[in-house]
């Protein structure tokens, strides 16, 4: 059985690691540029699978640096690349550059959600406060309208009415007559139609409005 040792695992975690595929990416386009990236040439000369290339260049087209042409043809788009490149020696990378335009890419995305979440929340704050303000007038006219005599003189209704309601039609109706803060309870219970009605004793009157001629027809 042949053992690896730790150090050439660590070498090879090394050399496949995100940071410096992307230094040998580079040096690879200025071999290519200005044609067009095939990534099966890049896999081959980055000596890693096509998954891990993607891994690369999904990043710079999140950037903005790459842009794909076909399924395994990708352009680069970012401008001079020199800028990528460190001045101590011909192969060599600045990655600071790299990381620091993916971080300028990242602060803008979050500005972005940032402002549009705020606006966001200005538009719900706003409807929040015009439909509280139509619940406040709506609830004084409420108000206004129970006090006037001709609205108490009014304020029944009738037989006729409930059973002419459209929503009624073949439905059992029940009329229930009780005091001011009478508890109402729906009972969970498979027998949908149990209400449980508490006045503290008091009188509770129970009026059964439904036209049974009408349900039998």
């Amino acid at each position: 059985m042949t053992s690896i040792s730790s150090e050439r695992l660590s070498s090879s975690r090394l050399e496949n690691s995100l940071f410096i595929l992307t230094k040998k990416f580079f040096v690879y386009l200025k071999q290519v540029y200005p044609r067009a990236i095939d990534t099966n040439d890049l896999a081959h000369y980055l000596c890693v699978s096509k998954r891990r290339v993607y891994d690369i260049t999904n990043i710079l087209e999140g950037l903005g640096l790459l842009r794909k042409r076909s399924v395994n043809s990708l352009e680069w788009i970012g401008g001079d690349f020199s800028t990528f490149m460190g001045d101590e020696a011909e192969n060599c990378v600045n990655m600071d550059v790299v990381y620091d335009r993916e971080k300028e890419n990242i602060d803008n995305l979050f500005v972005g959600q940032y402002d549009s979440n705020i606006s966001a929340l200005d538009q719900l704050s706003k409807e929040e406060k015009d439909l509280d303000q139509k619940i406040f007038v709506l609830n004084n006219k409420i108000q206004n309208t129970l006090q006037l005599d001709s609205s108490i003189k009014n304020a029944y209704v009738t037989h006729r009415d409930l059973l002419g309601l459209p929503s009624l039609q073949n439905k059992l109706i029940f009329a229930v007559k009780a005091p001011q803060e009478t508890f109402l309870e729906n009972k969970d219970s498979k027998n949908e139609y149990m209400m449980e009605f508490n006045a503290n004793s008091e009188k509770i009157d129970v009026f059964y409005v439904s036209d049974e001629n009408k349900r039998m027809e």
